[in-house]
This record gives C-alpha cells, sequence and structure tokens, in this order.
C-alpha cells in the first residue's frame, strides 16, 4: 500500500492512470498501483502449536487418556516443534511405556516434575534415491512381522538411563517411582473437575 506522501510516477514521464472512487464527491481521484500485486496464498495451511503451559517444561509428569497405556502416568521428555507432539516414556523399566509420540490432547499434565536436561533425539532422516519407486507396493506382498531395530533399542537404553538419574537425584526419589508405577483411575463418586493434578 502506498501513503498519501508517496509520489507515484513513471520511467517513460506518461501520466499515472486514475480512476473514481465510490461514492465520493465529483472529481476526486485516487491512483492505480502501477504493478499487480501478487497474492501470496499457501496453498497448504501452516499451522503452529502453542502447547499448554503446563506441558511446556521438560520432567513433567503426565497421565495418558487414551491407547495402550492409558491411565498410567510417564514423563516428557521432548516435544517435536511442527508437529506438536510430546516425546514421552515411562521409563520402561519403571511401568512399562516405552518412548513413544503423544498428542497433547490426550494426556493430563501434573504438577509434579523431574528437573531434567532436554534429551535431543530428532535426527533427521535420509531419504532413499528410489522413495518414488517405493510408493506403490505390491498387494500381493506379504506383511512382515514388526521388528524392533536396534537404533531404537539403544534410544531407549539413553533415555531411560537420564530420566531414572534424574529421579534418584531427587530428595522424594522413592514416592516418584512409586507415583510413576501407579495407575490413574476414577471410581464412582470422584468429581474430575474439582481435581487438581
Amino acid at each position: 500500500m502506498r501513503g498519501p506522501g508517496v509520489k507515484q510516477h513513471r520511467r517513460d514521464g506518461a501520466p499515472v492512470p486514475t480512476h473514481g472512487l465510490g461514492k465520493a464527491p465529483k472529481g476526486t481521484q485516487t491512483k492505480m498501483s502501477l504493478k499487480r500485486r501478487r497474492r501470496n496464498k499457501p496453498s497448504q495451511a501452516v499451522r503452529r502449536w502453542k502447547l499448554r503451559s503446563s506441558l511446556r517444561r521438560i520432567g513433567t509428569i503426565v497421565i495418558l487418556l487414551a491407547g495402550r497405556h492409558r491411565g498410567k502416568r510417564a514423563v516428557v521428555v521432548g516435544r517435536h516443534r511442527t508437529s506438536g507432539l510430546l516425546l514421552i516414556t515411562g521409563p520402561l523399566k519403571c511401568n512399562g511405556i516405552p518412548v513413544r509420540r503423544v498428542h497433547p490432547d490426550y494426556v493430563i499434565a501434573t504438577k509434579t516434575r523431574i528437573k531434567m536436561d532436554k534429551v535431543d533425539l530428532f535426527k533427521p532422516q535420509p531419504r532413499s534415491k528410489n522413495a518414488a519407486d517405493n510408493l506403490f507396493v505390491d498387494a500381493a506382498a506379504e506383511k512382515k512381522a514388526y521388528v524392533l531395530k536396534e537404533e531404537r533399542k539403544e534410544d531407549q537404553k539413553l533415555i531411560d538411563k537420564r530420566v531414572i538419574e534424574a529421579i534418584k537425584r531427587s530428595k522424594q526419589a522413592k514416592m516418584l517411582f512409586a507415583y510413576l508405577r501407579s495407575q490413574f483411575a476414577l471410581s464412582r463418586h470422584d468429581k474430575p473437575h474439582k481435581m487438581v493434578f
């Protein structure tokens, strides 16, 4: 947009085209833009995830609300910036929850936190040269049984080691281990809206 103090001119000295305003009095003219402005419309809406303030700190203990481990407690180890998913772990030795990604809508953040540093495990995956050939897989091909990779096992051991060390450094280590092993459930007379997690 051009302000009222900006003079518009053409290189060849020709007058700048003008057009009349809609319901303005006669003789009121406005200058037209010399170049047509390009409309910058992204083809896909980019959503920036905003985490709840209770989930922003690493080491927060959360309660899982859905999935195989619902009702169990886990520790937030990190988060993915673009997708907004949380990276959590049980730890596995403590309550059987492995390292996995969870949508923040399916967890309840508690006020209990563990003091620990960020664990950076988001590594860029190299794209194979024949990725286009792998898009269409033969429907008749047999499904292979899922085999856990050694790299995933090593990551699990590394994260569990750091989380357990952080818990042991706490003065309430015994209570924290018992808290992580316990499951959350609602009974008949419980009032969730009055609970403080």
